[in-house]
This record gives C-alpha cells, structure tokens and sequence, in this order.
C-alpha cells in the first residue's frame, strides 16, 4: 500500500510538472514575438531598467559599456517598441525609468547607469535624447498624457540650451566640463523627433532648419554617406572603413526627408542578391567588405529601411537571412534570443533592433 501511494505521489508530481512545462512551452511557440519574452525574462535588472550585456562583467568604467549597465539609447528604443505594440502599460514602465533614474531635474539624461540605477556619467547624447524625446511626443499625441509632453520640452529644452554649437546640436554635453563637443554625426540627426520639436516651439527654428540642412546635404562618396560634420572646421567627413549600421541609420533619416537615397539601396540590394549576405563594414573605395561577419540589427535597420522604401520582397528576403542568427529552440532558456556568443551572452542592441524590425513587418501586414 505504501508503495503504490508513493509511486502515486510521484505520477502526480510529474504529471503537474509535465502540465506546467507544456503550458510554458505552448506560451513560447505561440508567441509572435519571442524576443521580446527573452528580453523581459532576462535582460531586465532588478530595478526595471535593461541591461546592455545578458552576462555581468563585474566591472565598472565610465567611458565604456560594460556587463549589466543600462544606457539612455536602449530605454529610447524599448520606448519605439511600446508604441509600435500601441501598449502603454509598457510605455509608462519605461518612463517612470526615464524620470526616476536617466533624468536630472533640469533635463539632462545620463547616456548610462550602473545596474543599480546611479550614474556616474556627466554626459548625454544627443541621438538618445532625440529617439526620447520623439518617442514621448508621440505617446502624447496617442495616448493624451501631459506628462509625456512636458518632460519632452523639459529635455528638448535642455538640449537646445546645452548641446547647442552655433545653430547645430553637437553629439553630446559635458556637464562637468559645461561644453558641448565639436561634430554632429550624421546618423543622429533625428528629423521625425526634431519636427515633434519644433511643432511644440521646443527647438529654435534656426536650430531645426539647420540640422535638417545638415542632413540633407549630407554628400556621397562612391554611393557611401558621410560619417560626420566638424563644427568647427565646417567640413563634413568621411571614414575609409564604412560602418553599415550608420549607413543605414543616415538612409532611413534621409529617406524620412524625401531625399532620394536609391544609391545605397542599389548598393544593399545588389550585395544581398549576389552575396547573399550584408557585413557589418565595407571600403570606402572599393566598396569590399572589410569584416566577415553580419549583424542582426544591421539586418533590423535595413528592413526597417526597406519597408519604408516599398521594397517589401527585399525585406522579407533580409528577415529570413536575420532570423538565422536568433535561438528558435523553445527547448533552450535563450528562446528568442539573437546572436548568443561562446560566452553565452549577448548585446541589447542586436535584439531590440531586430524585434523593431519584426514589430514594423507585422503592423505592415507582412508577417
């Protein structure tokens, strides 16, 4: 009799475990979107904010990202996310980060914070501020919230007032030094957020036109952008080594203006078509890649690209090429994850720009 209550103890306990784990497994095969299951289960410090690395490096620097240390440009793009899902719970959670822990009182937004929530960083950065900024207008605008509106004049503010060099906004601030820097990147110049700012009289109109000005005269080298503009010289420049993810950051910002961008899209579609494939950087000159590897969320920016060009077969194309490099095993506790190293870690970015890109192909009606 004990036996069999035993073994009967025993069916029970496996067949509730068993119950469990094909209700779990159920959940993660039905999601749509499991990179963002991966994300929420394990790229999330205690405090709520996103860790940059999935592995804790134990270290600490201010010039560099290290471990689980959260950054403003990571808290922008979950901020994209929320609004492309239309989820506002998620939208508020984000924000109530922003305020609580990346803001000063009088609108500067720390680039970085250590795991815990403090920072040690006297600077921001002017294209997570502006991806910030945008976001908290358009949740304004969707959701009604006079919060939202207002601490976006609170950082556009601070950003016209500090970040300013001439009539451009430069890449960052020091506080501590109380100086701005000397270039504007061109792949940060946001002109969606910009135009949120000036309809709000958040932003100098001799600021804006001068940016957008910027931006559109960005000039081609061999079918490549320009990386940067010296503020102080006036004289925009070049990298011999081109970084594909600036390239197509520039395009979508470009294209978003009607500039016609159709030199770098022949350049993407040609390499993708006969290569299979589009590495992380290429020659200047040559225009022969100089890295072989690929990077999911090169692959988000260009289908993001893609879908705003109308080039929805390439798109399509760019994503199954992405998804290769993302754990589709539900058996795995990386589910949903995107490129997961040796090290069994990966980087915050190469997820969330690939779940932007999925995100946009489904509202688009492609997925």
């Amino acid at each position: 009799m004990k036996r069999k209550r035993f073994l009967s103890v025993v069916i029970v306990f496996f067949s509730v475990i068993l119950v469990f784990w094909g209700v779990n497994m159920f959940k993660l095969q039905s999601s749509k979107f499991p990179t963002e299951n991966f994300i929420v289960g394990h790229m999330v410090n205690t405090n709520g904010t996103l860790a940059t690395y999935l592995q804790d490096s134990g270290k600490l620097d201010s010039d560099l990202v290290q471990g689980r240390e959260a950054l403003s440009e990571t808290l922008g793009l979950w901020m994209q996310y929320a609004l492309e899902k239309n989820d506002r719970k998620m939208f508020e959670k984000s924000f109530e980060l922003l305020t609580r822990y990346f803001m000063s009182e009088d609108g500067l937004v720390y680039w970085k914070l250590e795991p815990s929530g403090l920072s040690d960083v006297s600077t921001n950065a002017t294209v997570d501020d502006l991806r910030i900024v945008g976001a908290l207008f358009n949740a304004a605008d969707l959701w009604g919230s006079k919060s939202y509106q207002e601490t976006a004049v609170l950082i556009s503010n601070f950003l016209t007032e500090n970040n300013r060099s001439g009539n451009l906004l430069s890449d960052y601030y020091d506080a501590r030094q109380d100086s701005p820097g000397d270039r504007v990147t061109l792949s940060y110049i946001d002109p969606s957020a910009l135009a949120d700012m000036a309809r709000a009289d958040a932003v100098p109109a001799e600021v804006y036109q001068s940016m957008i000005a910027l931006l559109a005269g960005a000039p081609e080298q061999n079918g490549f952008y320009a990386k940067s503009f010296n503020i102080k010289t006036g004289q925009y420049q070049f990298d011999q080594e081109v970084n594909m993810i600036d390239q197509m950051l520039v395009a979508i910002n470009l294209n978003r203006i009607e500039v016609n961008t159709r030199p770098l899209l022949h350049f993407i579609k040609k390499e993708f078509n006969e290569q299979g494939a589009i590495l992380g950087r290429y020659n200047n000159k040559t225009k022969k890649p100089t890295v072989k590897y690929e990077s999911p969320a090169l692959y988000g920016l260009a289908i993001m690209y893609c879908v705003e060009t109308g080039e929805e077969e390439l798109a399509l194309s760019m994503y199954t090429r992405m998804v290769q490099f993302r754990v589709d095993s539900v058996f795995s506790k990386h589910y949903g994850a995107y490129s997961i190293n040796r090290q069994k870690d990966t980087h915050i970015f190469d997820n969330l720009i690939p779940l932007l890109a999925e995100r946009k192909l489904y509202n688009a009606g492609l997925l």
